[in-house]
C-alpha cells in the first residue's frame, strides 16, 4: 500500500506521461502525490539552504516559473487527486535531488518515465532514471516512453 508517491518532473512530455500513471496509482491506493522539480546547479557551486525550511534558495522569478509549471501539471494531470504537494529542490544532479527528497519525505514509490537513450549517449550522459533506480530509498516504477523517438 502506497501512502506517498513521488513524481519527479522535468516538464517534458515523458514526465507528463508519468504524471498520468502517478494519478492512477494515487487513486488506487488513496496516496498523496509529491510533484517535484529538481533544479540542477553547477557541479562545484555551493548550495545554500534556508536553515528554517531546509529548502535550497531559488531566485524568485525562476521559482515563480517552476511553480506555475508544477501548478499546470497538477491542474491538467492530477486534478482527481485530493492531496498533491508541489515541491522544488536544488541539487548537484537530478538523481541525487530525487533520492534525497524521497528519503526526507518517506516516499513509498517513485514514478518516472525512462527516455530510452542507448549506446554512446547513455554511456556518456548516464540516465537519471537508472541512477534513481540504483539509489532510491523506496520502490521505483519506471516505464519506457516513445515520446522522444
Amino acid at each position: 500500500m502506497y501512502k506517498r508517491v513521488l513524481l519527479p518532473t522535468d516538464f517534458s512530455l515523458a514526465s507528463e506521461l508519468a504524471a498520468e500513471t502517478a494519478a492512477l496509482e494515487a487513486q488506487l491506493h488513496g496516496a498523496e502525490v509529491h510533484l517535484l522539480y529538481v533544479m540542477v546547479t553547477a557541479p562545484f557551486a555551493p548550495v545554500e539552504k534556508d536553515p528554517q525550511t531546509d529548502q535550497a534558495q531559488i531566485e524568485p522569478e525562476i521559482q515563480a516559473t517552476i511553480h506555475g509549471e508544477l501548478e499546470r501539471i497538477r491542474r491538467e494531470k492530477l486534478s482527481d487527486i485530493s492531496q498533491v504537494k508541489l515541491a522544488t529542490a536544488v541539487a548537484r544532479n537530478a538523481a541525487l535531488g530525487i533520492c534525497d527528497y524521497a528519503e526526507q519525505q518517506q516516499a513509498d514509490l517513485i514514478i518516472m518515465a525512462k527516455r530510452g537513450r542507448s549506446g554512446l549517449s547513455r554511456t556518456l550522459i548516464g540516465g537519471v532514471t537508472e541512477k534513481v533506480v540504483r539509489h532510491a530509498p523506496c520502490a521505483v516504477l519506471t516505464f519506457r516512453t516513445k515520446a522522444y523517438e
